[in-house]
């Protein structure tokens, strides 16, 4: 321990680096040292510098959040305070990256503690949950996703009244199926958690509504990025698309089952369902499932056979 404290003294300027302790002792430490003499620089930065500046370095600090050990030095730096005065700014870019890296920060144990402790979750409730941009947005939903992984952070989101605003906002995102997703992943740790605090919020209506959707011809069509493609689950003969699902809308089906489930554990619960009509909708698309399962199953077959003639 002496020396590490040494190794603290000595190197805690921003221009020395600190060199590798061969023993593993204290490299963290040594590490940490001039992290937190760096971050703290960053956090000004972010803070007071112009929105150009703002930008690229919140995007650099975005970049290093990826490490839990980076992120430990950020909260160390104070680095929340700086992306809580900036979740407000004019500049779509600014707030898009301090949303950014708020969900960095929740991945990590100790980051989601901070950002309880610290009364985060209100805070982004107030401003980038109802921001005009999408992708904000989804950075916002995604931050309360993260969050929600342990039991003190659904608490937060419950004991905020946070959840009561996703569960309302629900059909409010019927276009941006990314955006539902995320939010009914925290939504729906909570309900695990704590069913009760949903049941007078219609929550059982809207999420069956919400799968009624399904049921008609036309649904939203989630655009394709990358290797996450969510492709159309469609498989077109004579150019008739046989089915309308993407893989995203197959998760969303199963994170509406899993609400329905958590709320159906309670007496409560099961009378709403009961009343709302949830076994005619479930085994309804319990129904179009299998025929979509078929009908693949049909047209693949079909495909294999003419494929192993030709040969």
């Amino acid at each position: 321990m002496e020396a590490n404290l040494q190794y603290i003294a000595r190197y805690s300027a921003r221009d020395n680096p600190p060199p590798r302790d061969d023993t593993g002792e204290g490299n963290f430490t040594m590490d940490h040292a001039y992290g937190n003499r760096e971050y703290a620089a960053l956090r000004e930065k972010i803070k007071h510098g112009d929105t150009h500046s703002q930008e690229k370095y919140l995007n650099s600090l975005c970049a290093r959040l990826h490490k839990p050990e980076n992120v430990i030095m950020a909260l160390d730096s104070d680095i929340l305070s700086a992306l809580l005065f900036n979740l407000t700014h004019s500049s779509h870019d600014v707030r898009l990256f301090a949303m950014e890296a708020l969900c960095l920060i929740a991945t990590v144990p100790r980051g989601r503690e901070e950002v309880i402790r610290n009364q985060v979750v209100s805070s982004v409730a107030k401003g980038p949950l109802r921001d005009d941009h999408d992708d904000i947005r989804l950075n916002t939903y995604l931050f309360y996703a993260n969050v929600s992984m342990s039991r003190d952070g659904c608490h937060a989101l419950i004991d905020s009244l946070t959840v009561n605003s996703l569960i309302k906002l629900l059909s409010s995102e019927s276009e941006h199926m990314r955006n539902k997703e995320q939010m009914l992943v925290a939504v729906n740790n909570c309900l695990k958690l704590n069913p009760e605090h949903a049941l007078p919020l219609r929550t059982m209506d809207i999420i069956l509504n919400e799968i009624r959707r399904f049921f008609t011809p036309t649904l939203p069509i989630p655009a394709s990025t990358g290797s996450d493609s969510y492709e159309i689950i469609s498989l077109a003969e004579n150019g008739a698309v046989l089915t309308g699902l993407s893989k995203l809308h197959i998760r969303l089906l199963g994170l509406y089952i899993e609400g329905i489930n958590a709320l159906g554990l309670l007496f409560e619960g099961k009378r709403q369902a009961c009343m709302l009509g949830a076994v005619e909708v479930l085994v309804k698309l319990l129904g179009m499932l299998i025929i979509i399962w078929h009908t693949i199953e049909a047209v693949y077959t079909s495909s294999s056979f003419s494929s192993s003639s030709s040969l």
